[in-house]
């Protein structure tokens, strides 16, 4: 028997520990350990794209991104914190197909 879908995006204080679903719920601690065990690992789940976009950037640190010009709004606002923050060469491009990829270094995204 599978334990309940917690659907509430929020909780009572100190309910289990859980605070708002964003930072952390039960039905995504499932879904992380059950994602880790299949792929014989662990997982992180984000509650939103520009969360992930944001954690990879930082794990990665790299010193060039090529941005696809038509991309998400939100991911662009994050490249360009990371760029403010860390003087990362952003590269904005209109077709990925013409990217120069002798000039993309190991580490670049």
């Amino acid at each position: 028997l599978a334990p309940a879908l917690h659907l509430s995006t929020s909780f009572l204080p100190n309910e289990q520990g859980f605070i708002y679903s964003r930072i952390d719920q039960p039905t995504r601690q499932r879904a992380e350990e059950v994602l880790g065990n299949l792929e014989g690992g662990s997982c992180i789940l984000y509650s939103s794209g520009s969360s992930a976009t944001s954690a990879i950037i930082h794990h990665i640190v790299p010193k060039s991104i090529f941005l696809l010009g038509v991309g998400y709004h939100g991911t662009k606002h994050v490249v360009t914190q990371f760029k403010n923050l860390t003087r990362c060469q952003v590269t904005e491009i209109d077709d990925p197909n013409t990217i120069d990829w002798n000039k993309v270094q190991k580490g670049d995204l």
